[in-house]
C-alpha cells in the first residue's frame, strides 16, 4: 500500500495481496467476536483479511470470518425520539455540575457531549426497549430461593420476586417504606447469589450514598465500586477498597436452604398478620380520637332521657346500619317518611313511632355514642387475636432467624468469592479489563449522568438500579438505560417530580413526539409507567418505619390513599408532640428580588426564629429535642436563596438545604421553612394546601 515503507520480513513469511475494497460503513457497526469496535473511520478487505483504521490512526489486522457487521442499533431506534433528546440536550442545564450551569448553542454541555457521542445502542438494552416500546421479556436468570440478608417485609418480598418475571420492573417507594434495604437485598441477590453486574444510579449522590454507607455499615462495602465524575473515579482508586472476609465463614448452603424455605412458608402468612396488627391499632387510634371529641361534644347537649332502648342486636354494625338509615330521614331525602318510619321500628326494634317522632335526634346521639364504645372493643379483641397468633408463632423470633441463615449464605458467598483476593486495579487501567474489574466489583455506584464515563465503551451491566427516579430528567436517565439489559426503576410518583426548563421548548425545533417521551411532561419513572402499563409489575412499599405515625398519617392521608401501613417504634411512643406549628410575629415577611433574569425568594424573619429561638433554645415539642445533636437535624425549604441564608447562619453541622435535594435523605429532626406568607403573592404559590 505504501511504498516508501520497507519491511525487513524474510519473503516466505510474507503474504503480498494487491487486491483490495474498501468496506461501505454507513449505518453499520463492526463486531470482532461479537464485541463492538469504536470509533472505526475504516474497513479495507484484503481477500480473508480485513484491515481497521481507526480515528486514532491506529490499524489492526483481522481474520475476515471474525468480523461482522451488523446495522448501526442508533438506525433501529426511533430516529425522531433520538434526534429530539439530541437537540434538547445542547439545552439542558448541565446535570454533571452541582452549579447547574446553563448551556447555550455552541456552547457545549456535559449531556451534550454525551449524546454526540452516543453512536451505538445495544438491541438488548432497556432504552432500545423503551424507546421502541418492545414489549418487556422475563429476564435471563434463575428463581431460586431467595436470601434476605437486610430483612424484609410483605410488600419488600413482593419487590424482590418482581425482579425475576420482567427485564423491567418499578418499585414505587413512599418516603419511610425502606427503599434502600429493598435495594440491598436485590443486589445482595443478583450480584452475589447469581454474579451479576448491577450499577446503582441516582441524580443526587446522595441516593446512591446511602447504598454504599449501609453496606460499608455490614462490613461489605468491598464489593462496591463508588465510581461516576473523573474526580470521584480518582478519589476511589487512591484509596482502593480490599476484600475483608476473615471472619466469614464457608457453610453448607443446601441445609441452610431447606431451613429458609421452611421459615419462608411460615412468614409468608405472620408478615400479613403483622400488618394486620398495625393497621387495627391504627384504627383504634382513630376512633378513640373520634369518640374523645364525639364525648366532649355529646357532654354539650341538651338530651331528653329515653331510657333504655328495645334494640335488636346492638352490635357495631346493626348500630352503623340505623345510622346510615335515619341520616336520611332526618335530611329530608325520602320521599314517603311515614313508610321509612315504620321500617326503621321494624327492622330495628325501636319502642314506637312516637319514640321515633319525638327523640330521633337523641336516639342518633346514644345508639352513636355506643357505637364507638362497640366499635372498639370489636377492634380491641381483633387485634389481641393477631397479636397472641404472633406470639404464639414466634413471628420476631423467625424473621430474626431467617435474616440469619440468609445472612450465613451471604458471608458464605463472599468467602468463596474474595478469599486471599487483593484488588490491583488503577484508574488508568481498570477499563481495560472490565469484565474481571466487575468481577471484584460487582456493584457500581454513579450518578446517572456519569455511568457510561464510569465504563468502558460498550460494556452491559446485567442490571441497572435506578433510585429517585422521579427526579431524574429523560436524558440523563437514557444515558443509563443505555448500558444495562434489565431495570428496576425505583422511586415515588407521589414525591417531588424532575426540574426542567419549559423555555427549552421555544428554541428546538421538534416537539413532535409521543407522550411516553416527551422530555418535559415526564419524570424517568412517569416515563415507564406510562410506557408499559400494568404490562410490568409494580409494587408499592406500604410499611412505614421511620417517622412518627402521626407525621406520616398526615402525608398518607393527603397523598397515599391511607395505603401506608404505620409501624410505631418504642422511640415513637417517647415524643409527646411529634408535628409542631411555629409561628412567626404577624406580618408579610417574604422578600423577593431580581438577580439577572433569575428571581430569589427568601423569608428572613423565618431564618430568624429558626436559628435564634428554635435551634439556640431548643423550643420545639418536649424536653427530647435537647437530645438532638446538629447532625441529627434538617432544614428544608421550597427555596434556594433561603436555603443558602440558613446554611450560612448555622454552620456546617447542620445541614440546610432544598427540598429537591433533601429527598431521599434522613434525619431525625426535620425543620420546614415554607417562607411563603399571606401577602397575595405568597398565596399565589402556596399550592401545596
Amino acid at each position: 500500500m505504501n511504498e516508501e515503507n520497507i519491511y525487513p520480513y524474510n519473503k516466505a513469511n510474507v503474504l503480498i495481496i494487491e487486491e483490495h475494497e474498501t468496506i461501505d460503513l454507513k449505518d453499520k457497526d463492526i463486531y470482532y467476536n461479537n464485541q463492538i469496535l469504536f470509533n472505526v473511520s475504516k474497513a479495507i478487505k484484503f481477500r480473508q483479511y480485513i484491515k481497521i483504521i481507526f480515528e486514532s490512526k491506529d490499524t489492526q489486522l483481522f481474520r475476515y470470518n471474525e468480523i461482522s457487521l451488523k446495522p448501526n442499533s442508533i438506525e433501529n431506534l426511533n430516529r425522531d425520539v433520538i434526534g429530539y433528546f439530541k437537540e434538547i440536550s445542547k439545552y439542558v442545564k448541565d446535570g454533571n455540575n452541582e452549579k447547574q450551569i446553563e448551556n447555550y448553542v455552541g456552547q457545549e454541555g456535559f449531556l451534550d457531549r454525551e449524546y454526540n457521542r452516543l453512536n451505538y445502542i445495544d438491541n438488548n438494552s432497556v432504552l432500545n426497549y423503551y424507546i421502541n416500546k418492545i414489549a418487556p421479556i422475563k429476564p435471563e436468570i434463575e428463581h431460586y430461593n431467595i436470601i434476605y440478608p437486610f430483612r424484609f417485609n410483605l410488600s419488600q418480598k413482593q419487590a424482590m420476586e418482581n425482579v425475576y418475571k420482567s427485564n423491567i420492573s418499578v418499585i414505587q417507594g413512599p418516603p419511610g417504606t425502606g427503599k434502600t434495604q429493598t435495594i440491598l437485598n436485590i443486589i445482595a441477590n443478583l450480584a452475589i447469589m447469581q454474579n451479576k453486574t448491577v450499577a446503582v444510579v441516582s441524580n443526587n449522590n446522595e441516593a446512591v450514598k446511602n447504598v454504599k454507607d449501609k453496606l460499608a455499615k455490614y462490613g461489605y462495602d468491598f464489593i462496591v465500586a463508588d465510581l461516576g465524575r473523573q474526580e470521584k473515579r480518582k478519589q476511589f482508586f487512591e484509596d482502593i477498597c480490599q476484600p475483608n472476609v476473615e471472619n466469614f465463614k464457608i457453610q453448607d448452603e443446601e441445609i441452610l436452604l431447606e431451613n429458609l424455605n421452611i421459615l419462608n412458608n411460615q412468614l409468608n402468612e405472620l408478615l400479613e398478620e403483622n400488618n394486620k396488627k398495625a393497621i387495627l391499632e391504627k384504627e383504634i387510634n382513630d376512633y378513640k380520637l373520634e369518640q374523645k371529641y364525639f364525648e366532649e361534644y355529646y357532654k354539650n347537649q341538651n338530651m331528653d332521657k329515653i331510657g333504655e332502648m328495645s334494640f335488636y342486636k346492638k352490635t357495631n354494625d346493626r348500630i352503623l346500619e340505623f345510622l346510615l338509615d335515619s341520616q336520611l330521614l332526618y335530611e329530608g331525602k325520602i320521599k314517603f317518611e311515614w313508610l321509612h318510619k315504620i321500617k326503621l321500628v321494624l327492622k330495628y326494634g325501636v319502642k314506637s313511632l312516637k319514640q321515633l317522632d319525638k327523640h330521633l335526634i337523641d336516639i342518633i346521639l346514644q345508639l352513636q355514642k355506643e357505637y364507638y364504645g362497640k366499635k372498639i372493643e370489636s377492634l380491641n379483641k381483633e387485634f389481641i387475636n393477631v397479636e397472641q397468633k404472633l406470639k404464639v408463632h414466634n413471628f420476631e423470633k423467625l424473621q430474626k432467624e431467617h435474616q440469619e441463615i440468609s445472612e450465613k449464605i451471604f458471608k458464605s458467598r463472599l468467602y468463596k468469592r474474595y478469599n486471599g483476593k487483593t484488588n490491583k486495579f488503577s484508574y488508568e487501567n481498570y477499563q481495560e479489563d472490565m469484565e474481571k474489574f466487575v468481577q471484584a466489583f460487582p456493584i457500581i455506584l454513579s450518578t446517572t449522568y456519569s455511568l457510561r464515563k464510569s465504563v468502558k465503551n460498550g460494556f452491559m451491566f446485567d442490571y441497572l438500579i435506578m433510585d429517585e427516579s422521579s427526579q431524574v430528567d429523560l436524558l440523563a436517565g437514557s444515558l443509563a438505560l443505555s448500558c444495562a439489559k434489565n431495570a428496576i426503576i425505583v422511586g415515588d410518583e407521589k414525591q417531588l417530580p424532575q426540574i426542567v426548563d419549559d423555555s427549552i421548548k421555544e428554541k428546538i425545533s421538534n416537539c413532535d413526539v409521543d407522550i411516553c417521551h416527551d422530555y418535559f411532561q415526564n419524570s424517568m419513572l412517569k416515563a415507564i409507567t406510562r410506557t408499559y402499563g400494568d404490562t410490568i409489575p409494580e409494587q408499592t412499599l406500604k410499611e412505614h418505619y421511620r417517622c412518627h405515625p402521626k407525621i406520616i398519617e398526615f402525608c398518607n392521608k393527603r397523598f397515599y390513599n391511607n395505603e401506608l401501613i404505620a409501624f410505631s417504634t418504642e422511640e415513637h411512643l417517647k415524643v409527646k408532640k411529634p408535628l409542631v406549628l411555629y409561628y412567626t410575629a404577624k406580618g408579610n415577611h417574604m422578600t423577593k428580588i431580581k438577580k439577572g433574569t433569575k428571581t430569589q425568594t427568601y423569608n428572613y424573619r423565618e431564618q430568624e426564629v429558626i436559628t435564634e429561638e428554635i435551634l439556640k433554645q431548643r423550643v420545639l415539642s418536649d424536653d427530647r429535642v435537647n437530645l438532638y445533636s446538629d447532625d441529627e437535624i434538617g432544614i428544608a425549604t421550597p427555596y434556594r436563596k433561603q436555603a443558602d441564608n440558613i446554611q450560612d447562619a448555622v454552620g456546617k453541622d447542620i445541614k440546610s438545604d432544598t427540598v429537591h435535594k433533601f429527598q431521599g435523605r434522613e434525619k431525625k429532626l426535620m425543620i420546614f421553612s415554607t417562607v411563603l406568607d399571606s401577602s397575595a403573592s405568597g398565596k399565589k404559590r402556596n399550592r401545596f394546601c
